[in-house]
């Protein structure tokens, strides 16, 4: 499995001895390099090899080796042999039960997530269910649509004036249902659609616009000879700033069937 923390601080020693001398009354010596156990050490006295364990001839932890009877004096008569397991790597692993706390790092193997909550950990911002697919319930999306009745239309912006009516929503509160304008809380990649009926009379090079902060960013001209009710429909991405507002214009002499029909969506991608 994947371990979660930064790099260890301990690596694996390599290894080494270290000289003492005797004195004939000293039990207990300083180590230079901290040991889990006995067995961590091979040591001699006088040339011969101790037993390592209590109630034999030394032990060892930390850094204190300790012998059951003192060394016989003498100069660097008492020498221990590190083996390479004398400091091993440390591995952290994070406790099941626990949430991670950690603001930076990288995650390696496999990791089991099932939701991922906001900054605030208030909301559900991501889930990812048994099946492996990728939900975003806080991604910020609308849906508006016109809820009053058929208006002809000079130079002025579509009023889709409802966000509620069959299924209309806005998850992040971003569009005004009096100035029909959407407000991006967000900067990303949006994408957005607008769909209307139109008609009962001939247009001319009709237009048809989304604008970008009141300036047009998306456009389109169409013709209709006759009176007869169509659909018209127009997408675009933008890759907005947060605050940046989008929203829906017609040329003059359009004639707009206010109906559920004709909707006002977007959402951003990333």
């Amino acid at each position: 499995m994947a371990y979660i923390g930064p790099p260890p601080s301990q690596k694996l020693a390599t290894p080494t001895s270290q000289y003492f001398s005797g004195n004939g009354s000293t039990t207990a010596f300083t180590l230079n390099r901290p040991v889990n156990v006995a067995e961590d050490l091979n040591v001699f006295v006088n040339n011969v090899a101790q037993e390592p364990g209590s109630g034999k001839s030394y032990t060892a932890t930390g850094t204190t080796l300790t012998f059951d009877a003192a060394p016989d004096a003498g100069t660097n008569n008492v020498y221990v042999v590190y083996r390479g397991l004398a400091e091993p790597t440390t591995r952290l692993e994070h406790p099941s039960g626990q949430p991670l706390a950690a603001t930076t790092g990288t995650f390696s193997g496999a990791v089991n997530l099932g939701t991922i909550k906001d900054a605030g950990n208030n909301a559900t911002a991501m889930t990812i269910d048994s099946s492996g697919r990728i939900l975003t319930p806080a991604r910020p999306a609308f849906l508006a649509r016109r809820n009053g009745t058929n208006l002809d239309l000079n130079n002025e912006i579509m009023p889709f004036d409802s966000k509620t009516i069959y299924g209309g929503f806005d998850t992040a509160s971003g569009y005004n249902t009096s100035t029909y304008t959407y407000t991006c809380p967000i900067a990303g990649l949006y994408w957005f659609h607008v769909s209307s009926i139109l008609g009962s009379r001939a247009v001319d090079n009709g237009q048809w616009k989304i604008q970008l902060n009141s300036s047009d960013y998306e456009q389109r001209h169409f013709t209709n000879k006759t009176t007869e009710y169509y659909t018209h429909s127009i997408d675009t991405y933008i890759n907005a700033s947060a605050n940046d507002t989008v929203r829906v214009k017609m040329s003059s002499n359009i004639y707009f069937y206010g109906n559920q029909w004709s909707v006002f969506m977007g959402h951003l991608i990333g």
